[in-house]
């Protein structure tokens, strides 16, 4: 069952799924995915509740990247299945009429004769009041440009991390 849309409110959803290859074991990989601050630019990043590390922590991050500065927001970790897989829930610290109500974020990694996969799964959803189709669009892409110049920025420093770790 989904949550009440306020009428002039319509659900934007932006799907991105990507993965690549680091030339590093899984468990050296691993190691860095798990700490997601030092490979993305988070201004805050506090502890609220749960045991650090686990299934149903949550915390508190404000991340400026690619350009782009977030509102402060809340990730829950839903699912972690130590060097496979971890997936959060995230959404805004402050709810609004308008904007990002939830995020799903998944990463997996799969050993590939000696080297890492790493894949990308994310939804967003956004609320977005627009007066017609083209105002929802042009919201739609400028989301995605966004979100595209996060990764940008983010990737490449997962990428130096895990490999500088191996040399």
């Amino acid at each position: 069952m989904s949550e009440p849309v306020h009428a002039d409110l319509t659900p934007v959803h932006l799907v991105f799924d990507g993965e690549m290859m680091l030339d590093a074991p899984v468990k050296v990989t691993w190691r860095h995915i798990v700490n997601y601050p030092s490979w993305q630019n988070y201004s805050l990043v506090q502890h609220i509740s749960g045991e650090p590390g686990q299934e149903g922590e949550v915390v508190l991050l404000k991340k400026e990247e690619g350009g782009i500065e977030l509102p402060s927001y809340y990730a829950r970790t839903v699912k972690l299945d130590p060097q496979r897989r971890i997936i959060w829930k995230t959404y805004p610290q402050e709810r609004s009429a308008e904007g990002v109500s939830f995020g799903i974020v998944e990463f997996r990694v799969d050993e590939a004769q000696g080297k890492t996969r790493f894949c990308y799964h994310t939804l967003y959803e956004f609320l977005v009041s627009h007066r017609d189709e083209s105002a929802l669009e042009a919201f739609r892409q400028q989301q995605a440009a966004n979100i595209e110049a996060v990764f940008s920025s983010v990737f490449p420093k997962l990428i130096r991390l895990v490999e500088k770790d191996v040399r």
